[in-house]
């Protein structure tokens, strides 16, 4: 549907998923690699679909997320709040305004407002808000 739609670009804009897992696993101590490795093999039942709509209730998800801070402070600022960082700069860079073509290099360039709709987990979008009038550098969670 987006190719329909013109001057609209369809991105990805997520942190690279092995960057993500090894900056995750190297943030770890040996022990906590062990209680999460300890953990993910021995979970007592699956995930059902009523627990992935729970996890979609603001409350539960900030509770979850108090708890993942609490047992792993370096997994959550890996897994959740340098790619809020990545997710905000990605964001303000698909919204900057986009220049329409010129017919000739005399004419002067013209430009139109993007327009963008970030589709994000809601556990990004209070990291997202924060970050969006920061100056951003993801260089250094690459």
């Amino acid at each position: 549907q987006a190719s329909k739609v013109p001057f609209c670009k369809f991105h990805l804009g997520d942190r690279p998923i092995p960057v993500t897992f090894k900056r995750a696993i190297a943030a770890l101590s040996f022990w906590q690699k062990v209680k999460l490795a300890w953990g993910l093999c021995f979970l007592s039942d699956p995930i059902s679909k009523d627990d992935v709509e729970k996890c979609k209730q603001k409350d539960l998800l900030e509770q979850m997320m108090a708890e993942m801070i609490g047992e792993f402070p370096d997994l959550h600022r890996t897994i959740v709040s340098e790619r809020d960082i990545y997710l905000t700069y990605m964001l303000k860079q698909a919204a900057k305004q986009i220049e329409l073509p010129r017919a000739s290099e005399n004419e002067p360039r013209k430009y139109i407002p993007a327009v963008v709709v970030g589709v994000v987990g809601m556990g990004h979008v209070p990291g997202i808000e924060k970050n969006w009038n920061c100056d951003l550098k993801i260089q250094e969670i690459m």
